[in-house]
């Protein structure tokens, strides 16, 4: 397959780390861990609620606790993206991907690296974005814009999907 080269810009990352943060499906047991944390805090602090409204008080702390934690964890993701990624090299700009039998070869300016398939977390389409997951948050991505064409787009995702597959 031919290589495709991308240039990531910080809209990419944002995109993703948004994406990733809001991601119910991951976050939901952290935000239960979260609000059971709170719920348990809040008896051992002032004893186990005796009436419904005391309920229904330490369970709407409990929710708003877990989704304050959860906008904290988005705004701190999105603070990272855009200052970090500015500084580490070869994380924005080109970078030129290649599908090999052997993994998923990278070339930026600051490395080439070669990523072995079995080592592919997952391989996802969204809107105009594939995310290739090569370890815990850590992506991959190549938006539809790097491809002439959405059959040329369909192809390459497609092809990615089969040899992660197949690894």
């Amino acid at each position: 397959m031919t290589p495709v080269t991308v240039t990531v810009t910080q809209s990419d990352l944002v995109a993703l780390s948004l994406r990733y943060s809001l991601d119910i499906r991951r976050g939901w047991r952290v935000l239960a861990v979260i609000f059971v944390l709170i719920v348990a805090y809040l008896a051992y602090r002032n004893g186990v609620p005796s009436t419904p409204r005391n309920w229904i008080i330490v369970i709407a702390i409990g929710l708003l606790g877990a989704l304050a934690a959860q906008l904290g964890t988005v705004v701190v993701g999105l603070l990272s993206v855009t200052f970090l990624a500015r500084k580490a090299p070869g994380v924005l700009g080109a970078h030129e991907y290649t599908f090999t039998d052997k993994g998923l070869f990278e070339r930026t300016t600051a490395n080439e690296t070669l990523i072995k398939w079995g080592g592919v977390r997952s391989v996802r389409r969204h809107a105009g974005l594939l995310e290739i997951e090569v370890g815990p948050g850590t992506f991959h991505v190549i938006p539809r814009r790097a491809f002439a064409s959405d059959n040329d787009y369909t192809v390459f995702c497609e092809h990615a999907e089969r040899l992660r597959g197949a690894a």
